[in-house]
C-alpha cells in the first residue's frame, strides 16, 4: 500500500492586502502540521507552542520530516506556497538552497490537490480553493474544510492571521492537512477511473520545476534598473514636449480649443491632458458633435491641495484628413461615451496612412510622437517602476508561474510577468543570473526556444500530412506561403505580416477580424488564408471535423448553451468548450465556439503539455549532467536557466539533447508513439537577459 505524507503552514499575512507571500521579508510561518499515513495508520506532527518555535526552526522542521519519512506522494494544495516558505525561511540562504534541491529532487512523487482538482475540471476552475475541491467528493463522504480561518478574517477586517488564538489556528492547520491527504486519496482513485493520472503526476513533475524557478528568481543589476528608468523617464518627458510643440502648431486644432493660454502657461501639463484622455484624443483626431470640457492640474494652492485649469475642445471635425479618417475608421463605430478608440492598432493605423500620403504633416510628427510617447512611458509605469517594489534579499524578484490560470494548461505568470516582457535590451539587461550582493561574474543565462512548437502541435493534432512533411524537411511555412502570394520570396516586413495573418486564422480569427487587428488589406489577407488552406487543407477540415463531432455531443446529451461540451486529448487532457446556439434552416443547434475549438487542443499540447512536461524531464536530468544548472523562468516555448560560464557549453550541450528528446517520455506517460516530428530547440547565452548572443549549431 502507498505511503501517503500532507503538511500545512499557515503564516503571516504582512504584505500588501494580506499578502502571505514567502519571500516577503516580513512573513513569517505560525505553526504547521505534518500528517503522515501508511496502512491506513495516521502520524500527525505539529508544534506544541508557536511562540516556542522560531520560522526557521519550524521551516526546517517540516523539510526533516519531510526527507525523513520516505513516503510515495508529498501531498499539499498549493503545494508550492509551503514548499517556498522552506526556502525562504531557512535558517540561511545556503540552508534554504539545500532544502529546495532536496525537495525538488527527491523521491517523492508530488501530488498537488489544488492543480489535480484544475485538470479533472478540465481547467474548469481556475485557481480552485481547498474547500472547493473537497466539495467535489462531498457526496462520497469526504469532510468539509474548517472555515474558522475565513470567518475571522470576515470578521476582523483589520486583523491578520498573526491576532488569531493560536490553538484554534493550529487546529485550523492540522484540519486542512487531514482533508488535504483524504482529498488527494479520492483525486488519484478518480484520475485512475478517467486515464488522467499519467497527466496529473506530469503536471505535479513541472511543479516541482516551477518551485525551482520560483525560488530562484530572478536578480535584478540595481545600477542597470535605475539607468534604465532614467533613460526611459526623460525620453517620455522628451516626447511630451514634443507632442505640446506639435498641437501649438496644428492651426485647425487651435481654432478649436478654447483655454489656449494653457497652452502656453503650462504647455506640458495641458498636452498631457489632451493625449492622455481618451475622450479628448478621439476629440482632437476624429472630431466630436458637442463642446467638451477638459480640466488639468496646474499647480497647488498654498494648501497643498490641487489648482485647476481648464480648457474646451469645440464641435469640430478633427485634424485628420478626411479620407485618412475615413481609411482608418472602415468598420469602426463609435463607444458608448461618443468616442472613437485611440489605442495603439488605431494610432499605427493613422500613423502608417500619413506616412504614405502626408509625409511632411505635422499631424504625423504629432502621432509618431504620441505613439513614442505611449511607449516610453509604458516601459517605465509597466515594467520599470513596479520593480522596486517586488525586490526581495539579495535584488531578487520571485516572480510567479501559474498552473492553475489557463483554458489550455499553459502557464501564466504574475508579480512580475516575466512571460509578458518587452522585446526591449534595455529592459530585459536589468535582470542578471548572479545579484551585486553576491555578484560572480562567471555566471550566465542559458535559454533555449522550441522552434515553430505551436506549428508542430497543430500538425500534429491535425494530422495534416502537408504541414508535417514541411515541418520534417524544414520548410518556413510562412516564406513558403509568400511565395505564392507574391510570387516570389518574401521580404522580412511581408513575412512578418504572413505570421500574423497565419496565427490568428489557426486560433480562430476570421477574415474581417484579422483585416481591423492587423491593419492589412482585405485583399492581402484573403491571399494569406487561401495560400494556407491550399497548402495544408486538413487543418481546417480536422476542425471542421471537431466542431460537428461536438456539436452532435451536445445534441445527444441534449445540452444548452448553459452547458459545456468535452474533448478529451491523446495526453488524457480534457479541454471544455462554451456552445452557443445557431440557427438553421434545419433547426437549432449547440455549437462549440470556433476559435476554442480552433485554439484550445493544437496549443494545449504544444505549450500546456510538453513543455510542462520537458521540464519535470529537465529538472531530473541535472543529476546525470555532471555541471550544475538553476531553473529561472519559462516563456510558453522557452527556457531559461543559468549555469556558471566556465560550463555553459556542456551545460548547453546536454540540455539541448535532453530537450529535443520527448519521444521516450510522451510513451511512458501517456502511450503516445505516433508523435515522429522534430522537436529541436534554439539556444542562446548572455551575461543578462536582454544580451543573449545565439548559439551556433555544428
Amino acid at each position: 500500500m502507498a505511503k501517503y505524507i500532507s503538511f500545512d503552514y499557515e503564516t503571516t499575512m504582512n504584505g500588501t492586502k494580506r499578502n502571505p507571500h514567502p519571500s516577503y521579508t516580513d512573513n513569517f510561518i505560525l505553526t504547521y502540521s505534518v500528517v503522515v499515513e501508511n496502512n491506513g495508520i495516521r502520524t500527525t506532527y505539529h508544534p506544541d507552542n508557536s511562540e516556542a518555535s522560531l520560522a526557521w526552526v519550524m521551516a526546517e522542521e517540516v523539510a526533516d520530516l519531510i526527507n525523513e519519512e520516505q513516503a510515495d506522494f508529498l501531498i499539499g494544495h498549493n503545494m508550492k506556497f509551503d514548499i517556498e516558505y522552506i526556502f525562504h525561511k531557512a535558517k540561511s540562504r545556503e540552508k534554504g538552497k539545500q532544502y529546495l534541491r532536496a525537495l525538488v529532487t527527491g523521491k517523492h512523487q508530488w501530488w498537488d490537490t489544488s492543480l489535480a482538482h484544475y485538470l479533472l475540471t478540465g481547467q474548469a476552475d481556475k485557481f480552485p480553493t481547498l474547500g472547493l475541491a473537497a466539495n467535489r467528493y462531498a457526496s462520497d463522504g469526504m469532510g468539509s474544510k474548517s472555515s474558522y480561518l475565513e470567518d475571522f478574517l470576515r470578521d476582523n477586517p483589520e486583523s491578520t492571521t498573526a491576532d488569531c488564538d493560536w490553538n484554534e489556528l493550529s487546529n485550523y492547520c492540522a484540519k486542512d492537512a487531514k482533508l488535504t491527504l483524504d482529498l488527494a486519496k479520492a483525486q488519484m482513485e478518480e484520475a485512475l477511473r478517467v486515464g488522467m493520472f499519467p497527466l496529473i503526476v506530469t503536471m505535479c513533475d513541472a511543479l516541482r520545476a516551477v518551485v525551482e524557478m520560483e525560488c530562484n528568481g530572478l536578480n535584478v543589476d540595481l545600477t542597470a534598473y535605475l539607468d534604465a528608468t532614467r533613460f526611459y523617464t526623460e525620453l517620455a518627458d522628451t516626447k511630451l514636449k514634443y507632442i505640446s510643440d506639435d498641437i501649438t502648431s496644428i492651426a485647425s486644432l487651435m481654432d478649436n480649443i478654447e483655454g489656449t493660454g494653457l497652452l502656453t502657461s503650462h504647455p506640458i501639463e495641458t498636452a498631457k491632458a489632451i493625449i492622455s484622455s481618451s475622450q479628448s484624443l478621439s476629440h482632437m483626431l476624429f472630431g466630436s458633435k458637442k463642446q467638451k470640457e477638459y480640466k488639468i492640474v496646474i499647480g497647488k494652492t498654498k494648501g497643498g491641495l490641487n489648482r485647476w485649469g481648464k480648457f474646451y475642445q469645440k464641435e469640430h471635425d478633427g485634424i485628420l484628413p478626411k479620407h485618412i479618417k475615413t481609411a482608418i475608421l472602415e468598420g469602426e463605430s463609435r463607444g458608448a461615451n461618443g468616442y472613437f478608440s485611440v489605442d495603439f492598432d488605431t494610432l499605427e493605423k493613422a500613423r502608417r496612412y500619413l506616412s504614405a500620403h502626408d509625409p511632411m504633416s505635422n499631424e504625423l510628427n504629432l502621432i509618431s510622437n504620441i505613439l513614442e510617447y505611449r511607449e516610453a512611458e509604458k516601459y517605465v509605469s509597466t515594467y520599470l517602476e513596479p520593480v522596486s517594489g517586488m525586490l526581495r534579499a539579495h535584488d531578487t524578484i520571485h516572480h510567479t508561474l501559474h498552473q492553475t490560470s489557463t483554458s489550455t494548461g499553459r502557464l501564466s505568470a504574475s508579480n512580475p510577468n516575466f512571460q509578458n516582457q518587452p522585446n526591449n535590451k534595455v529592459i530585459k539587461s536589468i535582470y542578471v543570473p548572479e545579484c551585486r550582493s553576491l555578484f560572480d561574474p562567471t555566471k550566465v543565462f542559458l535559454e533555449f526556444d522550441y522552434k515553430q512548437l505551436e506549428v508542430i502541435g497543430i500538425a500534429y493534432i491535425t494530422g495534416d500530412a502537408s504541414l508535417k512533411r514541411d515541418i520534417i524537411a524544414g520548410v518556413d511555412i510562412h516564406s513558403k506561403i509568400g511565395s505564392k502570394v507574391f510570387g516570389r520570396p518574401p521580404t522580412k516586413e511581408e513575412r512578418r505580416n504572413i505570421k500574423t495573418v497565419v496565427f490568428a486564422m489557426l486560433y480562430g480569427s476570421g477574415i474581417p477580424n484579422i483585416i481591423k487587428t492587423s491593419g492589412l488589406g482585405e485583399s492581402l489577407v484573403s491571399d494569406i488564408v487561401k495560400g494556407f488552406k491550399d497548402s495544408y487543407p486538413k487543418v481546417f477540415a480536422h476542425h471542421r471535423m471537431v466542431m460537428e463531432e461536438l456539436t452532435e455531443k451536445a445534441r445527444v446529451l441534449g445540452y444548452t448553451d448553459k452547458d459545456m461540451v468535452t474533448l478529451t486529448s491523446k495526453t488524457g487532457r480534457q479541454y471544455k468548450f462554451n456552445l452557443s446556439r445557431d440557427i438553421t434552416p434545419k433547426g437549432v443547434s449547440y455549437r462549440p465556439s470556433w476559435t476554442q475549438v480552433c485554439n484550445y487542443p493544437c496549443q494545449g499540447f504544444a505549450t500546456g503539455d510538453i513543455v510542462p512536461m520537458m521540464l519535470g524531464v529537465l529538472l531530473d536530468s541535472r543529476a546525470d549532467c555532471g555541471y550544475d544548472f538553476d531553473l529561472r523562468n519559462t516563456v510558453h516555448d522557452s527556457i531559461l536557466i543559468s549555469c556558471n560560464n566556465s560550463d555553459w557549453q556542456e551545460v548547453y550541450e546536454h540540455c539541448k539533447k535532453v530537450l529535443e528528446n520527448p519521444y521516450p517520455h510522451l510513451k511512458r506517460l501517456f502511450g503516445i508513439t505516433d508523435f515522429d516530428l522534430p522537436l529541436l530547440v534554439e539556444g542562446s547565452v548572455g551575461p543578462n537577459w536582454g544580451n543573449m548572443a545565439p548559439i551556433a549549431n555544428d
